[in-house]
């Protein structure tokens, strides 16, 4: 997956490690190599801090992939698919319960 552009790069999160693995796993993002469990969009990293579970944050990500291939993708990792009814849109949940609305190409 192409991730574009996120609206927020500060996310709350419970546990750093999860968030990590699923932000880089199911949205291929890459690691910073200088700063411990740590991942990036357009070479501007995205902050994890800790909070109080659920976080229940509602923030955006583009993405360059077609809206079929990005739900497929999405259910090879069991991510927690909330809606996929609108055109070039699919929200789905973190491990964190944030939200996320994907934009995708079609």
């Amino acid at each position: 997956m192409y991730v574009k552009k996120i609206s927020d790069y500060k996310i709350p999160v419970q546990n750093i490690k999860r968030a990590w693995r699923f932000y880089h796993e199911v949205f291929d993002m890459p690691n910073n190599k200088k700063l411990h469990l740590t991942v990036s969009v357009n070479k501007k990293d995205i902050n994890f801090y800790k909070s109080t579970y659920p976080t229940n944050k509602k923030f955006s990500i583009w993405v360059r992939d077609d809206k079929d291939d990005v739900i497929n993708h999405f259910k090879s990792y069991y991510v927690n698919i909330i809606n996929t009814k609108e055109k070039n849109k699919v929200i789905i949940k973190d491990d964190e319960e944030n939200t996320i609305i994907v934009f995708t190409n079609q």
